[in-house]
This record gives structure tokens, C-alpha cells and sequence, in this order.
């Protein structure tokens, strides 16, 4: 008996020395067994520590007075997913709408429920997008729709971190919705399930025969996007196209270099931008030469290089669309339009920590081609407020004045070009 005593005391004793080390040696936790770096109180300490010192924008937090407020958060933490609530706090408090954790997801666990397919902008209660093919699509909810009830009751906004406090919550698996036309005297019921959605396409067309006009949403870069969608560029080119507008209100994020290598006729071979890491080293931006995304420079040119570009933005412009935003920016002939964006230009790093969630981190901040640095929303030089409802027809406020700053550029004047953009 005496034997087995000794032998628990021994073990306890071990725990509690590697929990020491654990927690006072944050550079030997990795070499710990995860049994020690699970540990709750270990856990949430290595992971603050983690972003303490990685995060871009960490010198903007009082780390003195989050850790202690994290600390209580997680007081009563037995396992270290239930420190999460903790860690996203700690993360809300970087304000660069970027950094997040995703729990790993459990072996036989129940696959993804789907979504809704469409967006509502939170205090407006305005639809601003629908997928196609989605259940809101089929029941036919339109962007602009106002949205007066959800199950019954006002609308709040969505818990959701990567929210940040910008949409309406509408939460799965199914709902039902109050909503309005724009125009309509009534309002009328709809009830959704979650269910499959396909994402935006990529469009291309022309406006009133001088213009070109090309919208890029979020993409992976899959299924050649880039070589597709640029050939889609060429076929809208002709001798009569003095401007390009960019779309990207739509965009919210997906992969920058696909964005880039898609719009590289319009923007061009100069610099592009760069990332800003610790200590203000800058990685520059480049077209890929290898890897999945490399794509040479095309044979073909716009019948017009180097044209006058209109950049139209959202707040629903974030990550790798403000990213390609900022490529733009300090471009020659270039002018932005529309409303603010999201307010993440940042470089995302994925860190998997010890109980295997992963902690995406924005390590560091985006800069344009002469050097100025963005840390949050990027502005437009001229601010046009968004009619959801009139989003990409005719008289979208916003393509009307990207076009009409266009056809005031040199190449663009003619007596022959239109007064205003006209739609297709």
C-alpha cells in the first residue's frame, strides 16, 4: 500500500512539475505530451501567448488586462475546447476582422448542414446577396429584400466572430423569415432549410460599347478560374473599350494570386503591393511562376494596354478581395469607388494547436505599391452609396460613376461615347 501511495504521489507530482514547466516555459510546451499542453489553464496560456506575439496588429491590445479577462472567461474550463469562448475574445480584441479558431472536426461527426445562400446586412435588414441554387434563391428572395422578422422576432445580429458584427443572424437549420420587396405594399412569410449552394460566377460584358466590365467574387482558383475568366476578358475587349471597371463587392476573400493572375491584362506588369511582417520586412507581391497558380503572362493584351480603371467596393469586399483592392491603389490611371471595405487586407497563418483546432492568425498587414500600409477598412476615393436592389443594372449608383470618371480620361473622351454608363 505504502508502495502504490508513493507511486500516485510520484505521478501527481510529475503533473504538477510539467504543468510548471508547461506554463512558465512556453518554449518547451511544444516538447511536452499533449496531455500536459491540453491541460485548460496550459492551453489558453500558450494560445494568448501565441497570438501575443504573432498577431499583426498585437501592439493595439492591453495584454495585461485580456489575459486576466480570459483567464475569468475560462475559470471553469475542464477540457481545452471549453477555453474557445476565451480565445475568441482574446482574438475579438486584435479588431483586424481576420484571426480565428475552427475546432478540429470529430471522426464520424455529422457533415457540414449547408447554408441558407444569402447574405443580410446587420443594422440595414437588407439582403445584399443570393447564391445561386440555394434555398433562398428557390424561394425567391432577391437582394434588396428587407428582412422585418426572423422566427417571429426583430433582427439581431449574428454571433458569429468572422460576423464581427455585420450581419443579420439567421440560424440553421431552418428559419422562417418576414420579408419585403423593395416596392411592395405587403410583406410575406418564407420558410427556409439549409441546403447546397453554388458560389457567384465570375461576368464579363460590356457597357455602352467603350466600357469593359468585369466582376471577380470570392474564388478558390479552382477548375482553371483564372485562364477562364481572363479569356472571358479578351472576349469582352475591342478596339471601342477605353476603361475597365473591377467589380468586387461581392468579393469576400478566396485566393489572391488566382484574383490577381485573372486581372493581370487589366492590372498590369508593375509592382503590385506587399505584406508588411515584424520589424516592417516586406514580402512583395508577385505573379506566381510555379506552384498551382502560376500562369504566364498571356500572348495577348488588351486592344488598349494599360487602360483607366474604376475599382468598385463593399463592405462586403474582405481578405483577398480588399488585397487585390489594395493592388490597385497607387496604380496609375486608378480610382476606387463605392463604400469601405470589410477591413481585413491582412496575411492569414494557420497554426494547429496541440488538442488539433487551428488558429488562423493575421501575421501581418498589406501595403501598395509605394509602401502605404492598410490596417483596416480601405477607403474609396469616392464614396457612392450601395442600392442593393439595384446592384449590377443599369442605374447601379456605383457603376455610373465609375463610368462616368472613366469617359472624362484621356482616350476615353469622344464625341461618340455615351454621357452615362448604360447597362446591358
Amino acid at each position: 500500500m505504502r508502495r502504490l501511495f508513493v507511486i500516485i504521489a510520484s505521478v501527481l507530482a510529475a503533473i504538477g512539475v510539467a504543468g510548471a514547466i508547461a506554463f512558465w516555459t512556453p518554449s518547451l510546451r511544444p516538447y511536452l505530451p499533449a496531455w500536459v499542453q491540453t491541460r485548460p489553464s496550459v492551453y489558453l496560456q500558450s494560445t494568448i501567448e501565441l497570438i501575443r506575439t504573432r498577431a499583426a496588429r498585437r501592439d493595439t491590445v492591453d495584454w495585461a488586462a485580456v489575459t486576466a479577462q480570459a483567464k475569468t472567461l475560462a475559470k471553469d474550463a475542464k477540457t481545452s475546447a471549453d477555453t474557445y469562448p476565451a480565445i475568441r475574445y482574446v482574438l475579438e480584441q486584435l479588431r483586424d476582422n481576420a484571426s480565428s479558431i475552427t475546432p478540429l472536426p470529430q471522426p464520424g461527426g455529422a457533415p457540414p448542414p449547408g447554408a441558407f445562400g444569402f447574405i443580410t446586412l446587420y443594422p440595414d435588414r437588407i439582403v445584399a446577396v443570393v447564391y445561386p441554387k440555394s434555398v433562398a434563391a428557390q424561394a425567391g428572395i432577391r437582394a434588396g429584400d428587407l428582412i422585418e422578422l426572423v422566427n417571429g422576432a426583430p433582427p439581431v445580429v449574428s454571433p458569429e466572430l468572422r460576423a464581427r458584427g455585420n450581419f443579420v443572424n439567421v440560424p440553421p437549420p431552418s428559419a422562417t423569415l418576414r420579408l419585403r420587396h423593395p416596392g411592395d405594399k405587403d410583406a410575406h412569410d418564407v420558410s427556409l432549410a439549409v441546403g447546397p449552394y453554388e458560389p457567384l460566377p465570375a461576368l464579363t460584358r460590356r457597357i455602352g460599347g467603350d466600357l469593359g466590365y468585369v466582376e471577380i467574387p470570392a474564388t478558390t482558383g479552382q477548375d482553371q478560374f483564372a485562364e477562364r475568366v481572363r479569356e472571358s476578358i479578351f472576349q469582352s475587349d475591342a478596339p471601342t473599350v477605353c476603361g475597365w471597371i473591377v467589380d468586387l463587392r461581392f468579393n469576400n476573400g478566396g485566393e489572391l494570386w488566382a484574383m490577381l493572375q485573372t486581372l493581370r491584362p487589366i492590372l498590369g506588369e508593375g509592382p503590385l503591393g506587399s505584406f508588411v511582417g515584424d520589424g516592417g520586412q516586406l514580402t512583395h507581391w508577385a505573379y506566381p511562376t510555379s506552384g498551382p497558380f502560376a500562369l504566364p503572362k498571356s500572348e495577348r493584351a488588351l486592344q488598349r494596354p494599360d487602360p483607366p480603371v474604376a475599382v468598385l467596393t463593399s463592405r462586403l469586399t474582405a481578405n483577398a478581395g480588399e488585397l487585390a483592392t489594395i493592388a490597385f491603389r497607387a496604380r496609375p490611371n486608378t480610382r476606387v469607388f463605392g463604400e469601405p471595405t470589410w477591413g481585413a487586407p491582412t496575411d492569414n497563418t494557420p497554426f494547429r494547436l496541440p488538442d488539433g483546432a487551428r488558429l488562423d492568425l493575421a501575421t501581418s498587414k498589406a501595403a501598395d505599391r509605394t509602401g502605404r500600409v492598410y490596417d483596416g477598412r480601405v477607403a474609396p476615393d469616392e464614396a457612392v452609396t450601395i442600392d442593393w436592389a439595384k446592384l449590377t443594372a443599369p442605374d447601379d449608383p456605383v457603376i455610373i460613376a465609375g463610368g462616368t470618371w472613366l469617359r472624362t480620361q484621356a482616350g476615353c473622351k469622344s464625341p461618340k461615347s455615351p454621357k452615362s454608363p448604360k447597362g446591358p
